[in-house]
């Protein structure tokens, strides 16, 4: 769904068996650059970085483990940083008129990744 569409009937997508599980956010970055930031259906298993993950599918069980309720996971496998949404109702994935994010729903592991990640990045500049 795009971000201004929200009940707009041009940009909703009907997700097809067997990718109508799960509503996603994901966004993938190697090396402090964002390769892809996607907001599509999934089976709950098959993501755009699953390919890359072949060799080191430890890193990243956290998001498969992550519950279909709208909080947001990243993690951390040294090159890739990987994080993800998932949900299970109509529209979830899709922007969120009433009311937005105050700095107290912000996840602690959230922050701490996210200074992680740029604390890396600062270091290679």
């Amino acid at each position: 769904m795009a971000v201004q569409g929200k009940g707009d009937p041009h940009v909703i997508k009907n997700c097809t068996a067997p990718y109508d599980q799960v509503c996603m956010i994901e966004t993938f970055s190697t090396l402090g650059n964002t390769v892809s930031h996607i907001r599509d259906c999934s089976n709950g298993k098959q993501f755009s970085y699953t390919a890359n993950i072949v060799n080191d599918r430890g890193a990243y069980a956290r998001l498969y483990a992550l519950q279909h309720n709208n909080e947001t996971a990243c993690v951390w496998d040294g090159n890739n940083m990987a994080c993800l949404t998932k949900c299970d109702e109509d529209l979830c994935n899709g922007p969120q008129i009433n009311g937005c994010i105050s700095h107290s729903q912000i996840s602690f592991p959230l922050i701490f990744m996210y200074a992680l990640f740029v604390t890396r990045l600062t270091k290679h500049e």
